[in-house]
């Protein structure tokens, strides 16, 4: 037998020309779009995200941001401050507990009486009043020092 005639019977499948198998047999391959094939990517991803996100509510396993603030207080969804929800202090802010760690324990009205010069101090550990406290801190010492410097006007410092 010529080795230019090979017979098609003992062939293995993805040989054989496709006019000599039975139309049974053919399989047609489709090609997806790619917006297909990255949905069909995406969405198995996204579910096994959101089922881990709800087994681990269902555990009991808080967000980071209760616990800690990565941005040390500087990150729009994790605020400084927040409003007390109790009716006897409606309108306070208190510092929020998670920020406790960095920043000093502060309350104060959310509306800023009138005639009031309200100062906001940020920074370091001389701010914080480290390694002592606040009253020792450059903010502690404004606190006590501008209303003797002009007592004319009411400070929040």
């Amino acid at each position: 037998m010529p080795t230019h005639q090979l017979p098609t019977h003992n062939m293995p499948a993805h040989n054989v020309p496709a006019h000599n198998v039975p139309a049974q047999a053919r399989t047609v391959r489709r090609k997806f779009s790619w917006w297909r094939r990255l949905a069909f990517s995406l969405i198995p991803v996204t579910v096994l995200l959101i089922a881990a996100e709800v087994v681990l509510t269902l555990v009991g396993v808080a967000p980071i941001t209760e616990r800690k603030d990565p941005y040390v207080g500087f990150s729009g969804s994790a605020p400084l401050f927040e409003e007390i929800d109790t009716p006897a202090l409606a309108g306070v802010m208190v510092t929020a507990n998670s920020k406790l760690p960095w920043f000093n324990e502060q309350s104060f009205s959310r509306h800023k009486p009138r005639g009031t010069t309200r100062i906001f101090c940020m920074g370091g550990s001389t701010t914080f009043g480290r390694p002592y406290s606040d009253p020792e801190s450059f903010v502690g010492w404004m606190r006590q020092l501008l209303p003797v410097a002009d007592p004319s006007c009411d400070w929040e410092v």
